[in-house]
């Protein structure tokens, strides 16, 4: 005889937006094993930072059935953890079966007819018409000055948005779940209605949630208003803007989810997005999070505070993470004992030509500003002691260098989220990052301005 293995559990128990007069009623899955490798799996939500574990389910003659309280469709995530795990949709009233014929999660199947295949078959389909839309705004930003070409590749987007509405309808007439997926990963073009906005950064900053009911549980309640902050955030962090411009950017569209859970989401994507970016924004938006979700869980308040001190080494005016590390004479350096001067990381390697030809700049202002108060810390990210202590004496750099030899993985290169090189980093005398990326006049610029005012 099978045996199925029931779990019951409500989410209002253990969500992080939980809401006592949320009405539930139940959904169900059901697990067919034809691997005898799995023993056992754990059902798991998102909350906006990180998955929490619902419940631990033991497989028994190859089944395993759960039930859930819920109160509208969600996403849930199953799997053995979160390296392998697969998400699935459920519906009160509805139970979905899927088989699992490998070790991987991942390789989790349903027929193509149930609540789970419908969704996939619609995602699909609007994956495919928005790679459709994104190719066609590459062509757009590089012709648009052509005013015939834009107008050609006007009528294209044009059809594009008349296909999405149709695509949208269909969605919405299977489940309003469907539909509302649709809204969360799609937004008004530019191009077809550019409105009164001058361009389409602004356009998309305005009108990217428009329309969004951020009180429908369908909603609030879905994963998909995670990625859209995300790419939301991520998208508008690759504009050239000032920080207090891409500030604003993204809390205004984080503070249109009026609805607590969805604010949640809301400020989990769009911190997603910054740290994607290493935008120093990060720390600020994480801040903002902290300050309204005062409850929010130890887990996570602890996770944010790490991240902020991290983040930090991005944000102009965040404290630069303190280091130590050893010099070409195997003497440790500590950046702390540089408080009171004007500091200048300076991110370079012996085989790397545009810092070797950036050389002679650092030290023509290191010359000018080292007796005023201002020093470098030269940070290798060499895996050769000879080659890194003949490029020194070659081009003559007489600060202090530090490198663990390490390459990419120097510690501290990895601590400032250096990518590139050469690469700045430029502290006040209280440690605190004033520049990035400061390279050849801009850097010349920025010292004159420094000590032109402290020799007042």
């Amino acid at each position: 005889m099978r045996l199925l293995q029931l779990f019951i559990f409500s989410l209002l128990s253990t969500s992080l937006w939980a809401q006592a007069d949320d009405a539930v009623s139940k959904a169900a899955f059901t697990i067919r094993f034809e691997t005898n490798a799995v023993k056992g799996f754990k059902v798991m939500q998102f909350n906006g930072f990180n998955f929490e574990e619902l419940a631990a389910v033991p497989v028994m003659d190859s089944f395993a059935r759960v039930e859930v309280e819920l109160n509208s469709v969600r996403f849930f995530y199953v799997g053995t953890n979160t390296r392998d795990m697969k998400p699935i949709v459920l519906k009160p009233g509805i139970e979905e079966r899927f088989l699992l014929n490998q070790k991987s999660f991942r390789a989790l199947r349903y027929d193509v007819s149930s609540f789970n295949g419908q969704y996939a078959a619609a995602t699909k389909d609007l994956r495919a018409i928005n790679k459709k839309r994104n190719s066609m705004v590459q062509k757009w930003h590089g012709v648009r000055t052509d005013a015939a070409k834009v107008a050609s590749i006007g009528e294209i987007f044009q059809r594009i948005e008349e296909d999405e509405k149709i695509l949208r309808d269909s969605f919405a007439a299977i489940d309003p779940f469907y539909g509302v997926c649709y809204d969360l990963m799609t937004y008004p073009m530019f191009q077809v209605d550019p409105g009164d906005f001058e361009n389409d950064l602004l356009h998309y900053v305005n009108r990217r949630f428009e329309g969004i009911d951020f009180n429908d549980p369908n909603v609030y309640n879905n994963s998909w208003l995670y990625e859209a902050y995300k790419e939301f955030a991520e998208l508008v962090s690759s504009y050239t803007l000032t920080p207090e411009d891409n500030e604003k950017a993204i809390l205004s569209q984080v503070y249109r989810a009026e609805n607590p859970k969805a604010r949640v989401l809301a400020f989990g994507g769009a911190l997603a997005g910054l740290e994607a970016k290493k935008h120093g924004n990060y720390s600020v938006i994480a801040q903002r999070f902290l300050e309204e979700f005062e409850n929010t869980s130890p887990e996570i308040r602890t996770m944010l505070e790490t991240k902020i001190k991290r983040m930090d080494a991005y944000r102009i005016g965040g404290d630069a993470p303190l280091f130590t590390q050893n010099t070409p004479e195997g003497e440790a350096l500590s950046l702390e004992d540089y408080r009171g001067k004007v500091v200048l990381l300076d991110f370079w390697a012996s085989w790397c030509g545009p810092c070797r030809r950036e050389n002679p700049n650092v030290v023509k202002v290191y010359e000018k500003y080292k007796d005023q108060g201002f020093e470098i810390i030269g940070i290798s990210l060499d895996k050769d002691q000879k080659r890194w202590v003949d490029a020194i004496a070659k081009d003559q750099l007489t600060w202090p260098q530090v490198s663990d030899l390490k390459g990419w993985q120097n510690a501290v290169g990895q601590m400032y989220g250096v990518s590139s090189i050469p690469h700045t980093v430029l502290l006040d005398e209280e440690g605190k990052i004033i520049a990035l990326k400061l390279r050849g006049p801009a850097l010349e610029q920025k010292l004159e301005s420094i000590f032109s005012e402290k020799n007042k």
